[in-house]
């Protein structure tokens, strides 16, 4: 069969234009930082919401039980941006190593945000990667976003944490 200039089929059989309104409706934020602490320390500074308010410049505040299924209060306060809250599903637990929740706006149709911090050791101590995948009609609009302030939250945690977890470590 001759392809025509309309046929939306690419040449494994996708549809192009489903595959790029699937992928414009997704975005990733993901940041890493070697931390010169072991990584129990630095779980200790992650998990320990109630001392957020003294050291976190993005997640200021932070309460809820660490379970998975359980539901946390979290307050944002991206850099140049307002204070947000919102109450996302802990996704993960795996104490040392890996913390995850999802938020949502309206369904997961409309915005969520899938959270992430893992925490892998090395030889100076321990590297987080942190960063959230963002799904939903939403994304295309709040890119920028995402991409700028968020971005810039997520860097910010990572230094204070250092900061905080390495002052620990010496």
């Amino acid at each position: 069969m001759a392809r025509t200039r309309h046929d939306r089929t690419d040449p494994e059989g996708a549809d192009t234009t489903d595959r790029r309104m699937r992928s414009s409706l997704r975005h990733q934020v993901l940041t890493s930082i070697d931390i010169p602490a072991p990584p129990d320390r630095v779980w200790h500074h992650l998990t320990a919401f109630d001392a957020y308010p003294a050291w976190n410049p993005f997640i200021t505040d932070a309460s809820g039980v660490l379970r998975v299924g359980d539901r946390l209060q979290v307050r944002l306060h991206p850099p140049g941006g307002r204070p947000q809250s919102f109450r996302p599903r802990v996704t993960v637990v795996e104490p040392g190593a890996v913390l995850a929740w999802q938020g949502r706006i309206g369904g997961p149709w409309l915005f969520a945000g899938d959270h992430r911090f893992a925490l892998t050791p090395i030889a100076e101590g321990t590297r987080l990667d942190h960063g959230e995948t963002f799904t939903g009609l939403l994304v295309p609009l709040l890119r920028r976003s995402l991409d700028g302030p968020t971005r810039d939250g997520f860097e910010a945690m990572n230094r204070a944490l250092a900061d905080r977890a390495g002052a620990d470590a010496s």
